[in-house]
C-alpha cells in the first residue's frame, strides 16, 4: 500500500543555507511545487518559518513535524 499526502515539505540543510521544498497533489494526477532557499542566520531562518507557516495555511495533512519547526522557531525567539 501506497502512502499518498496532499501536501509535504521537506528541508535539505547545509551549513550555509537551507532549501526548503512543497509539493502539493492537484486534480487529475498533477502536482506543483515550489522552492525556497534561505540562508541560516536566524533572521532568514523566521523568514523561512514565515514561510512554511503561510504554505501550512492551506494544507490538509503535511509531511512536516510542525512540533519540531515550533521548537526551533521558539529557541530563535519567534513564534509559528
Amino acid at each position: 500500500m501506497e502512502v499518498v499526502y496532499e501536501r509535504c515539505a521537506s528541508l535539505d540543510v547545509h551549513k550555509k543555507s537551507i532549501t526548503a521544498c512543497v509539493l502539493w497533489a492537484l486534480p487529475k494526477g498533477k502536482k506543483k511545487q515550489e522552492k525556497r532557499r534561505f540562508a541560516t542566520f536566524t533572521q532568514d531562518l523566521l523568514a523561512m518559518a514565515d514561510w512554511l507557516r503561510e504554505m501550512r495555511r492551506d494544507a490538509c495533512g503535511d509531511g512536516i513535524d510542525w512540533g519540531l519547526l515550533e521548537t526551533g522557531v521558539e529557541r530563535l525567539g519567534g513564534a509559528i
